[in-house]
């Protein structure tokens, strides 16, 4: 029997700079869009499944790098950026309500944001594999990017979707900057009482 030979296979990208640097970059942008929707809305999201469309895109779109777990890195990236950031998002507003604007420092703040994240990372190391591993709770978000990370095509695809969407709600929001009108009372306009305030507001966030 002849000897067969062995074809080297190049180690498979996990951690590397561009998957860093790339996650860096949309963590940054959606920590500033989600953190000014929920100080419109009050409330905020965790952001890991955009993170992961996004990462997805340019990854595979853009940069042509196939490897999921390097997607995953992205997103992991991005959206811890984004959870970091999301503790200030209603507490600095309060400092300001409360007549403590004099008071604010943000060195404090920014050691304030680290200190956050090292924490959540001291609970979760110990509750992870008790909650996942034990109890098997199924976390809908992690699933969904599971999903995102696992369909080839689909990330990309959805990408470009949300992209379309963003450019079209943008163009709403310019209009309704353009023309004055934000708010439009559709409990008023359709004989609704007014305990029942129906308002549509249009934004970048619609």
């Amino acid at each position: 029997m002849a000897n067969s030979t062995l074809t080297p296979v190049k180690p498979y990208p996990e951690l590397t700079w561009v998957a860093v640097i790339v996650g860096w970059i949309l963590g940054v942008i959606i920590a500033v869009s989600i953190g000014y929707a929920a100080l419109i809305l009050g409330f905020s999201i965790e952001g890991s499944e955009l993170a992961a469309i996004l990462g997805f895109g340019i990854l595979r779109g853009v940069l042509r790098r196939k490897s999921i777990i390097e997607n995953n890195i992205v997103q992991t990236i991005a959206s811890g950026v984004n959870g970091a950031s999301s503790g200030m998002m209603f507490s600095v507003p309060a400092i300001f309500i409360l007549g403590y604007g004099d008071r604010f420092d943000p060195v404090i703040l920014t050691f304030g944001c680290i200190a956050g994240a090292f924490l959540g990372i001291a609970f979760i190391i110990p509750l992870r594999k008790h909650m996942i591993d034990f109890e098997r709770l199924t976390y809908p978000g992690g699933v969904a990017v599971a999903t995102i990370l696992k369909s080839p095509g689909a990330g990309v695809h959805k990408a470009v979707l949300l992209l379309a969407a963003a450019i079209v709600s943008a163009s709403v929001h310019a209009l309704t900057i353009r023309f004055g009108v934000s708010n439009w009372d559709l409990g008023a306009l359709i004989g609704l009482p007014e305990y029942m305030n129906g308002i549509w507001y249009l934004s970048l966030m619609t």
